[in-house]
C-alpha cells in the first residue's frame, strides 16, 4: 500500500516502483469525469497507468476529514493541552460525534495567539516558513475558541463565532468577512493542513493488515 495526499504522475512511478497494489490518495484524482482515456493529459495517463498495471486507488477524503481521529483531529491535535476535545462544526446525522470541521474551546485562560501559530507551524513541520495570518487580535492575546477545516475551508468555517479560524487556504474575500466579523485568520497552505496526516495513520493500516507492506510516498509534495 502506498499513501499519498495527492496521486500525481510521480507518485505513480513511486508506486510502480515498489510495487503497490493499492494507492491511497487522500485528495480523490478525478474530480470531473473522463469521456475518454489516452495520454493527452497527466490524469489520463494516471488511469492508464493503474489500469494497466492493476493498482487499485481509494480517496478517503471525505471520511477522513469527518471521522474521529481523523485529518480535522489531527490538525487540531496541537491545542490538546490548552482546550477541549473539539466538536464537529457540521454533524454527522448517524454518528454524532463525527462530522466536518471542529470547534475548540480554551480550558483556563488557553494560548496566546503568537503561541498557537509557533505550535501550528512546529505542527504541520513547517517551523521556517511564512504563514499567511490576517489579525484582528494582538499577537499576545489569549485566544478562548477556535474553528478549524482541513484544505478550504471557508464555506464550512463562515458564520462560526470563534475568535481564531485555521485552515489551508481562503480568498481575499472571505478572509475580509472572517475579520470583519471579529475572527483572525491562520493559513496554512492546502496540502501542509493534511498531509501530515498520513503517518499518524500508517501505525493503524500496519495493525489492521499484517504483513502487508505500507508506504508513505516520499514523491508527494
Amino acid at each position: 500500500i502506498l499513501m499519498t495526499n495527492d496521486l500525481t504522475e510521480e507518485v505513480l512511478k513511486e508506486a510502480v516502483n515498489l510495487k503497490a497494489e493499492l494507492i491511497i490518495s487522500y485528495h480523490p484524482p478525478l474530480f470531473e469525469p473522463l469521456k475518454r482515456i489516452t495520454q493527452s493529459s497527466w490524469k489520463q495517463r494516471i488511469v492508464a497507468g493503474c489500469l494497466q498495471r492493476g493498482i487499485s486507488v481509494y480517496s478517503p477524503h471525505t471520511a477522513w476529514d469527518s471521522v474521529r481521529g481523523g485529518v480535522n483531529d489531527w490538525l487540531g491535535s496541537f491545542l490538546s493541552t490548552h482546550y477541549d476535545l473539539g466538536q464537529p462544526i457540521v454533524l454527522n446525522k448517524d454518528r454524532p460525534d463525527c462530522g466536518a470541521g471542529r470547534t475548540y474551546n480554551s480550558l483556563n485562560d488557553g494560548l496566546t495567539l503568537a503561541e498557537i501559530i509557533s505550535k501550528l507551524k512546529q505542527h504541520i513541520s513547517t517551523p521556517d516558513q511564512h504563514v499567511p495570518v490576517a489579525l484582528v487580535h494582538p499577537l499576545t492575546h489569549k485566544i478562548k475558541s477556535v474553528a478549524l477545516c482541513a484544505g478550504s475551508g471557508a464555506s464550512l468555517l463562515k458564520g462560526q463565532s470563534a475568535e481564531l479560524f485555521i485552515t489551508g487556504e481562503m480568498s481575499h474575500h472571505a478572509l475580509l468577512d472572517a475579520n470583519h466579523a471579529g475572527s483572525s485568520v491562520i493559513l496554512t497552505n492546502h496540502s501542509n493542513s493534511e498531509r501530515n496526516f498520513l503517518p499518524t495513520f500508517k501505525p493503524y493500516l500496519e495493525k489492521s493488515f499484517p504483513g502487508v507492506t505500507v508506504t508513505v510516498s516520499s514523491a508527494d509534495r
